[in-house]
């Protein structure tokens, strides 16, 4: 794989996300606690569609959404945590499950 420098902050950036991470970590394992980390990158224009055939694993869970107006579309590979959920109190369930984490 070629690797490119992408921006002249490319590793200041990454320093700095790396800094804030650890800081997290450090913190859940002194309280030993857990936090979820949700983290987007604005990127040039691609196919996204091109972009998921390229990084998606068979039968890996993902999430694709676009809105072409806006010319802007959402990715997301794997999931840290999930829940399935079926029956009658599978709302309920749900409800409790996201509250909870």
């Amino acid at each position: 794989m070629t690797v490119s420098q992408y921006a002249n902050d490319f590793f200041v950036y990454h320093k700095e996300l790396c800094q804030f991470l650890l800081s997290i970590k450090k913190n859940c394992q002194e309280n030993n606690s857990t936090k979820i980390a949700s983290i987007y990158l604005e990127i040039d224009l691609v196919d996204p569609l091109v972009l998921f055939s390229r990084i998606l694993k068979v039968n890996q869970l993902n999430f694709y959404w676009e809105n072409k107006a806006n010319q802007e579309s959402i990715v997301a590979i794997d999931a840290v945590i999930n829940k399935e959920l079926s029956g009658v109190e599978r709302f309920i369930s749900a409800e409790k499950f996201i509250k909870n984490v």
